[in-house]
């Protein structure tokens, strides 16, 4: 690979991995098998990951799973998935937040980051969607009705380090109940509600957060192909 070919190479981008002919580990076993048990299980579930999982190996694999969705077939022969994935279902839109990364001193602070996760999300779709609501919980549940209105179908809500703003700030208090913990029960809470395909966190441990009660924990050590999948 040239100087050029790897300045143009994000590896957190199946996408580009894959046109850019670099080093691919196929993990899409794994994926498959995946997916089709939070499929089985109702569409909603948490991936438990260890706390020295690179972001990398998080962010790749969601981005595989996009590619997926977004029917984009030619990126995945001579995959594992390629032979064994329905191609022929509708394009569904995939909405992915990346909240391992932000500003969550206080609420507001936690607020507006999710604001502009939101809004970052609403931007890489294709073609863009441009969202005006206020608050989190009322821009996802806008950029979800402006997605299904668009395509026809319902969306796929990917979700990584969901649980970094609670663990990346220690509670003033020590309660379990952390200050952040409202901001994310807000915004995840129309999920209860909402009509998505697939809804996929990621995380390092589960919160106790209403309208995310009922999500199925995959944890690290209950199915080895997940931690294979997440590059653990």
């Amino acid at each position: 690979m040239n100087s050029d070919t790897a300045a143009a190479l994000d590896v957190y981008d199946f996408k580009s991995v894959r046109q850019h002919n670099a080093a691919y580990t196929d993990r899409t076993a794994e994926i498959h098998n995946l997916l089709t048990r939070s499929t089985e299980g109702g569409n909603h579930c948490l991936l438990l990951r260890q706390l020295s999982a690179r972001g990398s190996s998080t962010a790749l694999f969601l981005s595989t799973i996009k590619y997926l969705y977004l029917g984009e077939e030619e990126l995945f022969r001579g995959l594992y998935i390629h032979n064994r994935w329905d191609w022929t279902q509708p394009r569904r839109e995939v909405v992915h937040l990346d909240l391992s990364e932000g500003r969550y001193a206080y609420p507001q602070q936690t607020i507006a980051s999710l604001c502009r996760h939101i809004v970052h999300a609403a931007a890489a779709c294709v073609p863009p969607v441009t969202l005006t609501s206020p608050t989190p919980p009322l821009l996802l549940d806008e950029l979800f009705t402006a997605l299904k209105r668009r395509g026809g179908q319902t969306p796929v809500l990917l979700v990584e380090g969901y649980d970094t703003p609670v663990t990346c700030v220690p509670s003033s208090t020590g309660a379990r109940t952390h200050f952040n913990t409202p901001a994310l029960e807000a915004t995840f809470s129309l999920l209860e509600d909402a009509e998505r395909h697939l809804t996929l966190f990621t995380g390092v441990q589960r919160l106790p957060i209403q309208g995310l009660d009922t999500l199925e924990v995959i944890a690290e050590d209950m199915e080895s192909a997940v931690r294979m999948a997440m590059g653990l």
